[in-house]
């Protein structure tokens, strides 16, 4: 009998405590890489200078959902809460595939099937719809399905501010008219059909859990339209929309007096790294542009008058000029930056020129409204025209040659002494 008593028994998983077995499952179905570093300067400033979506790492193994079903729901319960599955469908004229890209964001998995994945905390599917076209019926759109992690929203929200910037750049254009659409459908895990091996994780979705999944979403705003729906809060759903469907700045003296702060932020800035500065000015000025570009900006006239208009005519004009003199120090020469690829130095050639065709268009009769045309110095009509000539020199064309000299030439013929002048003509 005492032998038999002694006889070593068989291990069971589900013996050990349930804190011990959490620790396991984590192991095994969460083990995915730190989170990637989120600071803007460590990450490319053009999307189309990455040519690679970056990938989760992780060292999961699955096969424990396959051992028995009460297994399988403690596991897939501490999968879902843990990981916090998002999946994101965008469809797009614009280069979606190149913010995904050029944003960073570490994709769990890619393809149209994603949606059928149950195990997901939040689905949020984006779209640009031309509502206006000069050229006729728009291009297809360029469609993709992904999940990603919870915790790297705030990198796919630095994605989608830059495709509205993208939107409003196009619409200067006036060649056609798109608007940001998203909707956010909360709890996906809770509104399939739920196998009995599974626990009911409606518990789980509570207040404090639903803002903690959209709050990254908050910082955008200017979409078009904003759906929330699914396992959401009235309360929840409505504040998220309110604020993406608002606009940044409501009062004009308000978005005056932060325009300026980011112009002499990024002077400061600029003392110690250039580079900061020309991100800040980039952003200031986009800033500006999306607001024209919005529904508020007939109220933000009414409200500040032709004092706002001028000073914010002025705001742009200056921050616009700035990236486009920094621009042109960093990285006009192209002699001396032969091995950066051409990827990257095009796609600085166009930030840059796009910056002096958003000065250039400050003086446009009609632009800011439709009876006032900024009233021009001749201070900054030296500067555009400088500016214009190494624009041209530096990232146009050969055969453009003559249209810079002769920039060049209307500059100094405004002010012969101006020091920049002087030393582009004659070097001293």
């Amino acid at each position: 009998m005492t032998a038999v008593a002694n006889k070593a028994q068989p291990f069971r998983f589900l013996d050990l405590p349930g804190e011990l077995r959490n620790k396991v499952y984590k192991s095994l179905l969460c083990s995915y890489e730190a989170a990637p570093d989120r600071t803007e300067d460590n990450h490319p400033m053009y999307w189309d200078t990455v040519q690679n979506y970056t990938y989760a790492s992780h060292s999961n193994d699955t096969a424990i959902l396959r051992v028995k079903s009460q297994v399988h729901r403690e596991a897939y319960d501490v999968m879902v809460k843990t990981n916090r599955f998002v999946s994101v469908v965008i469809e797009s004229p614009a280069p979606i595939n190149s913010m995904l890209r050029g944003a960073c964001i570490p994709l769990v998995a890619r393809g149209e099937s994603v949606t059928s994945f149950p195990g997901r905390v939040l689905h949020v599917a984006i779209q640009t719809t031309v509502i206006f076209t000069f050229f006729g019926p728009p291009d297809r759109p360029e469609s993709i399905a992904a999940i990603i992690l919870a915790r790297d929203l705030p990198l796919l929200c630095r994605g989608i501010s830059k495709l509205q910037d993208q939107i409003s750049r196009e619409a200067s254009k006036f060649w056609d008219l798109k608007v940001l659409e998203m909707q956010f459908i909360m709890a996906p895990v809770l509104l399939s059909p739920r196998p009995r091996y599974r626990d009911d994780l409606t518990s789980f979705f509570c207040e404090a859990t639903q803002r903690a999944i959209l709050g990254p979403f908050i910082p955008l705003w200017g979409v078009h339209h904003v759906d929330v729906c699914g396992h959401v809060l009235p309360e929840v759903g409505a504040k998220l929309k309110n604020l993406l469907e608002a606009a940044r700045w409501q009062d004009p003296k308000i978005m005056a007096m932060d325009t300026v702060q980011a112009l002499v932020l990024g002077v400061r800035h600029g003392k110690r790294n250039i580079m900061v500065a020309f991100t800040i000015w980039t952003k200031a000025y986009s800033a500006i542009r999306r607001m024209r570009a919005g529904s508020w900006w007939t109220k933000l006239l009414d409200l500040g008058g032709r004092i706002f208009i001028k000073k914010v005519a002025w705001l742009q004009m200056w921050l616009c000029l700035s990236v486009v003199k920094v621009g042109n120090a960093l990285w006009g020469d192209t002699s001396r930056h032969y091995d950066i690829p051409w990827r990257i130095q095009h796609a600085r050639g166009s930030a840059i020129r796009m910056a002096w065709t958003m000065a250039a268009s400050s003086i446009i009769p009609g632009y800011w409204k439709e009876d006032y045309t900024y009233p021009l110095s001749d201070t900054f009509n030296v500067h555009i025209q400088y500016e214009l000539a190494m624009c041209i020199k530096l990232w146009g064309k050969p055969k453009r040659a003559m249209e810079a000299v002769m920039a060049m030439k209307d500059a100094w013929d405004m002010d012969p002494d101006d020091p920049t002048l002087r030393e582009a003509f004659l070097g001293n």
